[in-house]
């Protein structure tokens, strides 16, 4: 990934983060001290714990690491890095959308309508039992309909009949 996207990607989680009153922590399942200073942090929250010592980290070549409070507006720096900086959290998060619309180009939504009906055509997302049962659904409903139409058609010609009898 390009660095100027990695960035941003960042100064977006840091700032939701802050916003929030989160902790930030990023990690590789490849690289075993960080898996276990996770599991260490979490197991801190969950079992309410002394927190482990954990040197902060913004460098975003290195794996991230920021605790709840401690970062700063100023430290995370404006989208642009220039310009004034938003004054409410709707106005932030509508120039944080833009920022990301600009750096990662959305599918337009026709495309992605098309692509979300197809999903349960497409045969790389094939599952056997949910094909099945999606199958027999599907042959519910025109047993449905039909047996809706005779009805209807039925009582249409009971209706004739009634009123030429």
């Amino acid at each position: 990934m390009e660095s100027e996207k990695k960035k941003l990607i960042y100064k977006f989680i840091r700032y939701v983060a802050h916003i929030n009153g989160a902790n930030i922590m990023t990690f590789s399942t490849t690289a075993e001290s960080l898996v276990s200073k996770c599991k260490t942090l979490l197991s801190c929250y969950a079992f309410h714990e002394a927190k482990p010592s954990i040197q902060q980290n913004t460098d975003i070549n290195k794996p991230l690491y920021i605790n709840a409070g401690s970062d700063s507006l100023e430290s995370i720096g404006h989208i642009t890095g220039a310009g004034i900086p938003p004054s409410n959290y709707k106005d932030a998060m509508n120039e944080w959308k833009e920022a990301f619309q600009e750096n990662f180009p959305q599918e337009d939504e026709a495309k992605k309508q098309s692509s979300s009906t197809d999903i349960v055509e497409d045969k790389k997302f094939a599952e056997y039992e949910i094909d099945i049962a999606v199958e027999e659904k599907r042959r519910e409903l025109e047993m449905f309909i039909r047996e809706k139409k005779n009805r209807k058609a039925l009582a249409e010609k009971s209706t004739r009949q009634n009123n030429n009898g």
